[in-house]
This record gives structure tokens, sequence and C-alpha cells, in this order.
């Protein structure tokens, strides 16, 4: 524990680890299994990469987005660690060299997609590595019951037989109780497992329901009236879209950020937000993985989330420096409906399941027998456009396709354009002499990327093009020309979804869904959108926060005092009817004889007390202490 103390302060500039960070560290470097349940913000990560750093070996970590295992890479390559991911549309080249690189330990910590471990080649690759221990990012995927269930966590337990001694620790921010005994079970992991849990309370955050049918309005209105950045999720691409512009229109400085725009948009999009150009970044719930800001005061959902598990994680994304943040949930009845009805679309009749399979590998020109372990670049619209099929019914069948084990369908991720030169120092000087006009693009490459001749390294030809003032397309070509000499090998950048097939492609009559699993997953998204539902329409005596804590499992639980519930009872046992008497009247008063409108009365009021102060109103009139101006408009002033 010293050293990994050392590490923490040296490494990662903090002094001392939260509370149960060394608990964790300490179980796992001592040889336990471990599962940590630690909330969104909590620093799961530094749990498995310190025991990593300490032990001699290299650390494998599954995780299902390829996008946070690239960020990870990154966060741990500037930080001087060693660290690479495997995942789809790399080349063979490429992963063998990854692999080669944690056999000789250049490399510390490696991640790979779940994916990976249904390929017994490549867990015989993993056999020949010195494989110190494994962690498990979003554990709770492995779970049926869970609410992001993936198939392919499945294959984590072929690990535990190839590795029986080798400890690991699973780590997830959102699971309860059922889910818990889940992953210990389907991970195998031992007896003797260590279970460690944060606390899932948040007392930096208010949680708030505000029931509106209005809701860009209510938004605006929360946005204005509450100061610094905000995140503003919603349930698709085009509402994310239409409520950024809508903000903007009204002179608030907005973005919008989802799975659709290109790599280099999101990121550029990214960036400015985290850099403060834009206060709101409006998105779909595709944003948000590996995102640190810690100053974000307001987190607010449009839409309202399939379940807790996703609300608490990303509500969890505001107030990460420990300062008041506010996470509101706009409600209305409509929308419990709505997600009820989402549910049953995502399941497709089986004829046309069928349909998509076998359009898809006509698609994607692969014979009867063919594909598995085959990765490829998908674009859905286009696949659906050309059977003209609607776009989401399609998605939903490929994501049943995905559960039963056929195939994964990837976000669109980027992957830089690589290059690694084959020859070695004696060829490549007699191929420049022999071939000058290629010596000036050489000899660029060489100054400009370090570690070129001995392994694949990330390029950017629009760069190499400036410095030999050169048109894009013709540095493009040279490459190109020098990859077909074997002189380099390259790899162009990419940036669309991928589709990976997991198993050969099969006849109609051997297609199979489990229908049973099939309708046990529906119940189980019904009864998340019930508690989801629950949570926005709960009594007004009960705690925000001490609903989202017993629903992870926390017993022992205090009334928060700082929720949206908590806030109007106090006010209520506080405040006397004379003194809403008073304040109705000052209100009323403050307008003058031009009155007040009142819904916008009640709208300044607490939340609460409406009920009470509509009554109060009424007294008011009868009075006579208030008049209409119009009663046809709700319209009041104070009587002379």
């Amino acid at each position: 524990m010293n050293q990994a103390l050392y590490i923490l302060q040296k490494v990662w500039g903090y002094e001392s680890f939260r509370s149960p960070q060394d608990k964790i560290i300490q179980a796992s470097l001592e040889g336990h299994d471990v599962l940590a349940l630690l909330p969104t913000g909590a620093g799961k990560s530094i749990c498995y990469q310190i025991p990593a750093l300490v032990r001699n070996g290299v650390c494998i970590i599954i995780s299902p987005l390829i996008a946070l295992m690239k960020d990870q890479v990154q966060q741990l390559e500037k930080r001087g660690i060693n660290a690479a991911a495997i995942y789809t549309g790399l080349s063979h080249q490429e992963i063998d060299d990854m692999l080669q690189n944690c056999a000789n330990g250049h490399t510390q910590l490696l991640y790979i997609s779940p994916e990976r471990l249904s390929s017994y080649n490549f867990l015989i690759a993993l056999k020949t590595l010195p494989i110190s221990m494994l962690a498990i990012d979003e554990a709770h995927c492995i779970s049926q019951w869970g609410f992001d269930f993936r198939p392919s966590y499945r294959n984590i337990a072929l690990i535990r037989e190839f590795f029986p001694q080798i400890p690991i620790i699973a780590l997830t921010a959102s699971a309860t109780p059922e889910v818990q005994k889940d992953i210990i079970s389907s991970l195998k992991l031992k007896k003797d497992v260590k279970v460690f849990k944060a606390s899932f309370e948040r007392p930096n955050i208010t949680f708030v329901v505000r029931k509106n049918t209005a809701k860009p309005e209510k938004l605006l209105e929360i946005i204005q009236k509450i100061p610094g950045t905000a995140i503003v999720y919603a349930a698709n691409r085009r509402r994310t879209e239409e409520i950024a512009q809508f903000l903007m229109q009204r002179n608030i400085s907005a973005t919008y950020y989802h799975a659709g725009l290109d790599a280099r948009d999101r990121n550029i999009r990214q960036e400015a937000w985290i850099a403060n150009r834009h206060r709101v970044i409006c998105c779909t719930n595709a944003f948000g993985m590996g995102i640190d800001k810690p100053d974000v005061r307001l987190v607010v959902h449009v839409d309202v989330p399939e379940s807790l598990e996703a609300y608490y994680q990303e509500a969890g994304r505001g107030g990460r420096d420990g300062k008041r943040s506010y996470a509101v949930l706009l409600y209305n009845e409509k929308d419990k409906e709505k997600l009820f009805k989402a549910v049953e679309s995502k399941f497709p009749e089986f004829e046309f399941v069928k349909q998509v399979y076998n359009a898809l590998y006509n698609y994607l020109n692969i014979a009867f027998g063919g594909g598995k372990g085959h990765s490829f670049k998908f674009n859905l619209n286009d696949f659906a456009k050309r059977y003209r099929w609607q776009i989401v019914k399609t998605f939903n069948a490929l994501k049943l396709l995905e559960q039963a084990g056929y195939l994964t369908l990837n976000d669109a991720f980027f992957l830089p354009s690589r290059i690694k030169f084959e020859m070695d120092r004696t060829e490549l000087y007699k191929f420049q002499v022999a071939n000058m006009m290629y010596d000036t693009m050489i000899k660029t490459i060489l100054r400009t990327y370090e570690g070129v001749q001995s392994g694949f390294v990330k390029i950017n030809e629009a760069f190499i093009a400036q410095k030999m003032m050169l048109q894009n397309k013709d540095c493009i070509a040279i490459l190109k020309e020098l990859a077909e000499r074997k002189v380099i090998s390259y790899i162009q950048s990419s940036d669309r979804p991928r589709i990976t097939f997991l198993e050969e492609r099969l006849h109609d009559d051997n297609i199979r869904l489990d229908f049973e699993f099939i309708a046990f997953i529906k119940n189980q998204m019904n009864k998340r959108i019930k508690a989801m539902a629950d949570y926005a329409e709960t009594d007004e005596a009960l705690c925000r926060q001490e609903i989202l804590r017993a629903y992870f499992g926390e017993t022992e639980t205090e009334k928060c005092q700082v929720c949206d519930h908590c806030i109007d009872r106090n006010i209520r046992e506080k405040m006397s009817y004379e003194d809403m008497r008073v304040k109705l009247l000052q209100l009323i008063q403050e307008k003058g004889e031009h009155g007040i409108f009142i819904d916008e009365l009640i709208s300044k009021l607490e939340n609460t007390l409406k009920e009470d102060y509509l009554e109060l109103l009424n007294l008011l009139m009868d009075e006579e202490q208030i008049e209409w101006v119009d009663e046809s408009k709700q319209h009041v002033r104070q009587k002379n």
C-alpha cells in the first residue's frame, strides 16, 4: 500500500485515496477477487490502474465502450503509463504488435472489448502473456437482470477457466442487489470475494422533478435561474438539435452532441463545452462516458430515461467538485406511456428479424458458412433505405440478433490513420537511393513520428502534406504507393459504425431466438420503467435521494434535506398561514394596478404549497382584498 500511495501521489497528483479506494486496492493486492460499487465520479479507474502498476505483468481490462477505452488509454499515456486497447477495426498486425508489447513488459494495461473473448485463438494468445490481474469495467453488463445487459460479457467467465489464480476486480456505478449477486455468480468470483460499496448519497446534488407539458419553456426558465455549466439529456438525436436551437434563439450559448455526428465534430463540440465556450450541451446518452468536468452545475433530463440506473449515472455528472448542483427531471403523464410503448417496439416479429439477418449478409456479400470473426464498416441508414425498412425497426432487429449472440454492432468511433515501416534501416536506405521520388516523404515521416520503425504510429496526412507543400490527396496517394511497395503498412482513418459477426452465416431454419429470454428481458425493462415513473410521481412526503439509495440496496438512509420534496416540506413546516398570506399579497402588490396572471403568480411560490396558495387566493377574493382584472384570463390585482 505504500507503493500504491506513492504512485497515486507521483502519477495522479492526489495526496490520499478516497474511501473506499484504499480498501479496494489493498484487497486486490492481497489477491482477493473484488466487487466494487462506486457511484459515478467516485474514481473507479484508479481502483484497478494502481494495483496494475504495483504488480509485475499486464492487467487486462474488459470494457464495453470503444470510446471509453480510447479515452482511458489517452489519459494513461498523458501520465507516462504504457497502455493499449484492442477493439474492432484494428488490423491483425496491430493486434499482434500490442500483444507482443504486453509479452515483453512494455505495456502494463491492455483494454479489450468483451467480443474478443469469443475467439479461442485470442484466449490462447492471452495465455502467453504475464497477466497479473483482470478488471471488468461496467460489470453490470454481465447481468441479465441489469439495465444494460450485453451477451458478450458472458464470455468473460472463460478467462477464469484459463487463468484460475488471477485476481479479478469487477467495477460498476449502478447495480441493484439482484444484479450484484448475478455479477458474482456469472464471473465465478471466488468464495472469499470482497464486496465494497460506497454510499450512493450525493449530498451536494439537489434532485428535482418538475411536472410540465411545455418542456422547452420550463427548461429555459431553469437554465436562466441556475447559473453555470449545464448538460441537457434528450431521448433522440433530432431532439438534441431542436433544444440546442431553441436555447440559442434565446441567447443561451448551447451546442448539441449525438452519435450521428462524425467523430471530429463530436470532439470539437465536447472540447468547446469543456472549455466553457458553450454553457449548455444538449445530448443523447451517447455523451458523458469518460467526461470528468468538475463544475457542472445543472443536469436536466427533458425526456425520461428508461431506468433509474441510467438516470442516476447521468445525473451524477453534475457537481463532481463537491459544490451545489441540480439534477432536474422534466416529466408529464405521457412520458410513462411513451416508455412502455417503446419497449414493445424494441422487439419486432421473428419473421422480420430473419429477413434482416439474411439481408445483412447479402448486403455485405457474405456467403453461407462465412463471416465469423470478421468486422465490417456498416451504414445503418443506407442498409435500411436499400430494403425500404424503417430505421428504428431495423436497428431493433439487429439488437435482437446481438442479444442472441450472432453479431455485435458498435456506434461510430474515430480511428486515426496509422503507419509502420516494414523495411529495416539498411533496406530503407537502399530503397531511398534507388527511388529518390519517395525520399522526401520518407524523411518527413521519420523526422515527424518517433517510433514509426518499431510499431504502428498515428499520423495526420494533412499535417504531412502541409510540411511537404502537397495537396492532401497527393500525400495519401504517395503513402498508398509506399504501402504497395511494402515499404510501409498504411491504414487510413475511418469514422463509421462497425458490425462484427460472432457466428458463421446460417440458413433460415437454423436461426434461433430465445423467446423465453426475450419475454424475461421485456419484463425487466417494464419493471425498470415502472421504478423510474414511481420516482417521478412519488409522494411529496418521501425524499428523492432515499428512493434512489433504497433502489441500489442502501437500507439505512436519512432524508437528504436538499431534494425538492425535502426543501418544500421544510418550508411548509416553518411557514405559518400568516406568512403565506403576507407573501401572496406582497407579490400581487408589486404588480400594482396592472395586476398579475395567476399562473405567473403561482410559479413564483413554493412548489408543494401551490394548492394552499390557490385556496388562500379564493379567501382573499371573498375578503375583497383582491379583485379580477379579467376573470376569463385568470388575471388579478389588489383591490383599492
